[in-house]
């Protein structure tokens, strides 16, 4: 471990300005802080340490977060970090933070409740902005990979909007635009049970999910609707829509101004 800056250190903070930390796993830059009652809360890191940091050029692995809060270790990713957080592990805030992994990038204001538990933290995100591709989502978010979906056939995807909730359960309201197409979504989606359970409000100025959806005979769509149900391939799904579609290709087959209610 290499340390260089200025440090103000006593029983109830630790303070470290023109910050430059190295660790085994992580490079911190600019400042730093730990509020506590005493020397004993760190025995319990993860609720009683309060924390608020400015980074810049950072990158930060769990690995090290993880001596701390072991849970962590099961969790191992490191990303490049910038913004200014404050809180506790499990209740921590943040603002202008720009997160990048991989060839995801993820920016936005964000409260995050109940980490180190990844599975059953809550992430209230807005302002937010993420590009990636589907092959690098499945990775970083395991619930996501079900296998009615073929995720590494979205290549690349910028999304702009709020999201709300789990990983695995959430809501989320947005523009997408990805290699697939383009759509305003408005969704609430729970990855949990055995078929996922979604209710979405869509449009699109057109799309080409069959892919995707690993379904070979649907091509592009351009449509606006709603869909609620379970299930996304042909034998589990149990779904409502009702859509106007402006265009539709179906077994090479294109259909055009089609209203559906009902599946």
């Amino acid at each position: 471990v290499s340390l260089q800056g200025t440090l103000k250190l006593n029983q109830r903070e630790a303070i470290v300005q023109q910050l430059d930390l190295h660790t085994a796993y992580s490079h911190l830059t600019d400042r730093y802080e730990m509020h506590y009652a005493t020397f004993h809360d760190f025995n319990d890191y993860i609720h009683k340490v309060r924390m608020k940091a400015s980074l810049h050029h950072s990158n930060v692995s769990s690995m090290d977060i993880a001596y701390f809060a072991p849970l962590l270790q099961n969790y191992p990713v490191a990303v490049d970090l910038s913004g200014q957080m404050e809180g506790t592990v499990d209740h921590l805030s943040g603002q202008q933070i720009h997160v990048s992994t991989l060839s995801t990038i993820v920016s936005g204001d964000a409260r995050i409740d109940g980490l180190p538990d990844t599975d059953s933290a809550t992430f209230h995100i807005t302002h937010l902005l993420c590009s990636g591709s589907g092959s690098d989502l499945t990775r970083l978010i395991p619930q996501t990979k079900v296998p009615s979906l073929n995720w590494n056939t979205l290549s690349a995807f910028t999304y702009q909007g709020t999201y709300d909730g789990m990983v695995s359960r959430f809501q989320t309201s947005g523009h997408l635009s990805s290699s697939l197409g383009e759509a305003d979504v408005q969704l609430d989606m729970d990855f949990q049970p055995a078929q996922a359970v979604y209710n979405c409000r869509f449009s699109t100025t057109g799309i080409d999910p069959g892919a995707f959806l690993r379904q070979s005979r649907l091509g592009r769509v351009k449509l606006d609707g709603t869909l609620s149900g379970s299930g996304f391939d042909m034998d589990h799904v149990n779904a409502q829509v009702e859509a106007n579609i402006g265009h539709l290709v179906w077994d090479h087959e294109t259909y055009t101004n089609l209203v559906i209610n009902g599946l």
